[in-house]
């Protein structure tokens, strides 16, 4: 798949998993001993699959974002003596990273969609433990809203998707 049908498809993605979070969080608040005669499940399934993989497109979206070598460390500043301080690494191009950085840079961003893929792994967890559970409530539900590993997610999302549309990269 080209980089840009990647991104289509990350967008694809992005959008069912927001969906799912605001159908989630309206079941939250129905005070609910069950999802019987609801979407619940099926919700919780949509988001489920648009997490399976992401890994891979949110790689296949962002082709250039592999982390920039680090530069080699300096020798200690003999002024920082006891401290054990070092000097910063070379910041010029030579020394492998950029100052520079600008629209449509993905320098240094690795790290990030590392942990975006990261945080997808956990949340799709989360989900798994809640579809597997013969009955879900609305309180079940609100746990799971208030997971770290969903807001996580869900934050590390929104941050991808917004900068989609700053930059006018899917034309949303």
């Amino acid at each position: 798949m080209t980089p840009a049908a990647e991104l289509t498809e990350l967008c694809r993605r992005i959008d069912a998993i927001e969906r799912g979070y605001e159908y989630l969080l309206a079941y939250a608040a129905q005070g609910r001993r069950d999802d019987r005669g609801t979407e619940t499940r099926a919700r919780l399934l949509d988001m489920h699959a648009a997490l399976e993989g992401l890994e891979q497109v949110l790689a296949g979206a962002f082709p250039a974002a592999d982390p920039v070598p680090p530069a080699a460390p300096a020798d200690p500043d003999p002024a920082a003596g006891a401290a054990g301080l070092n000097h910063l690494p070379d910041a010029s191009p030579a020394a492998g990273t950029r100052r520079d950085a600008g629209a449509g840079s993905s320098l240094d961003s690795a790290p990030f969609l590392t942990a975006t893929a990261e945080d997808a792994r956990k949340a799709r967890g989360a989900i798994a433990f809640v579809l597997n559970r013969e009955a879900i409530s609305s309180l079940l539900v609100d746990n799971l809203n208030a997971s770290i590993h969903l807001r996580a997610l869900l934050t590390d999302l929104f941050l991808v998707d917004q900068g989609f549309k700053s930059a006018g990269a899917d034309g949303r």
